[in-house]
C-alpha cells in the first residue's frame, strides 16, 4: 500500500500522532484508507471532538486531549489534516517543528517591532510572539472566518493589546499595506485546487510579482519566513524565491517533508559565525522549548 501524497498539515498530523504514541507512520499509511480506523486513531491521538463547522473553505474541527487542543481540517475522505496544536497550559511553547523554525527569522532580524502573519490557524505563532516579544505589534491575517472564530473561542487567539486578528484575503490585505513590517510570516494554505499547488499553497502567493510586493512592505533589514511543504515543483518554487530576493536561507525540518525559507533584502549574506553568536544570545534571552543553536544545524549551506 502506498503512502498518501503529503498535503498541508499532514506532516503535522503524522508528527503529533507519533508524539502522542498513538500510532506508527507505517500504520498511518494503512489506516488512512479506512475512515473508521482513522477516526479511532484521531480520537486516541487528539481526544474527543469539541466542535466542528463547515466553512466556505472546508470542514474545520477542534479536538482536545488533556491540556492539548488541536485544530484540524477534514478532507472529503474523512481524513483529518492537522493545522494547529496548542498546550493550553503553556501556549507560548511551539509544539510543531516548522513553527519553531519559522522563528529562525530572529537570527536575521532580532528587533521585530512590527510583524505580519498570513495564515493564522489556531494562532500558535501569535502566542509565541505575545509571550516573548510583548511589545511587538502583530497583524495576523486569516481568510477563513470559521478558523478565526475557533481561534478566538478555543485557542484564545484574538484581537487584544498589540495583537490584531484580521479576517481577510492575505493577498488583498498585502496590496493595501502602507506601513512596513520588520518580519512577515507566510503560512497560508488552502484545500488543494486549480488555484493552488498540490500542497494547497495559493498560486497568487508564489509569483515574482508577489515577492516583490513583500519587499516593498519590508523595512530595510526586514525578513520574510516561508513555510514550504515539499512537492514535485518545490525546486522551482525555491528558484523563484532566489530570483526575487537578494538573499535566501533554507532550513530543513527534521522530517525532510518541509523546509522554511528565510528571505532578506540584504546585499550580502550573513556569515555563519555571526548567526551562531546571535543564536547563542537568543537561547539565553528566550526561555522556550527549542534551541536556536540546534536549529542552525539544519541550515542548508550548499
Amino acid at each position: 500500500m502506498t503512502v498518501m501524497p503529503i498535503r498541508r498539515g499532514e506532516f503535522h498530523f503524522r508528527l503529533t500522532v507519533a508524539v502522542a504514541g498513538a500510532i506508527s507512520l507505517s500504520q498511518l499509511a494503512a489506516i488512512a484508507q479506512d475512515r473508521n480506523a482513522f477516526q479511532a486513531a484521531a480520537i486516541k491521538a487528539f481526544g474527543a471532538v469539541e466542535t466542528e463547522e463547515q466553512s466556505d473553505f472546508g470542514l474545520v474541527r477542534v479536538r482536545k486531549k488533556g491540556s492539548i487542543r488541536t485544530m484540524l481540517f477534514v478532507q472529503p475522505s474523512g481524513k483529518e489534516v492537522g493545522e494547529t496544536m496548542l498546550n493550553l497550559r503553556k501556549p507560548q511553547e511551539l509544539m510543531i517543528p516548522y513553527t519553531q523554525t519559522m522563528f529562525a527569522s530572529l537570527l536575521f532580524q532580532p528587533r521585530q517591532s512590527r510583524v505580519l502573519i498570513v495564515g493564522v490557524g489556531g494562532g500558535a505563532m501569535v502566542h509565541f510572539l505575545k509571550h516573548h516579544l510583548p511589545d511587538t505589534k502583530v497583524d495576523a491575517v486569516e481568510i477563513d472566518p470559521t478558523v478565526v472564530k475557533f481561534a478566538d473561542e478555543y485557542f484564545e487567539t484574538r484581537t487584544a493589546g498589540n495583537i490584531r486578528v484580521i479576517t481577510a484575503d492575505g493577498l488583498k490585505f498585502i496590496e493595501q499595506i502602507t506601513e512596513p513590517y520588520d518580519a512577515i510570516y507566510m503560512d497560508a494554505f488552502l484545500k488543494p485546487s486549480a488555484e493552488t499547488d498540490t500542497t494547497g499553497r495559493p498560486l497568487t502567493l508564489k509569483t515574482i510579482e508577489f515577492y516583490r510586493r513583500l519587499q516593498q512592505i519590508l523595512t530595510d533589514d526586514g525578513v520574510v519566513a516561508f513555510n514550504i511543504n515539499l512537492h514535485a515543483e518545490v525546486q522551482a518554487d525555491i528558484a523563484t524565491l532566489r530570483e526575487a530576493f537578494p538573499q535566501l536561507y533554507l532550513f530543513r525540518i527534521s522530517s525532510n517533508e518541509e523546509v522554511v525559507a528565510i528571505a532578506t533584502r540584504g546585499s550580502t549574506r550573513v556569515p555563519l559565525s555571526s548567526l551562531r553568536r546571535t543564536a547563542r544570545a537568543a537561547d539565553r534571552q528566550y526561555r522556550k522549548n527549542f534551541s536556536f543553536q540546534a536549529m542552525l544545524k539544519s541550515l542548508v549551506t550548499k
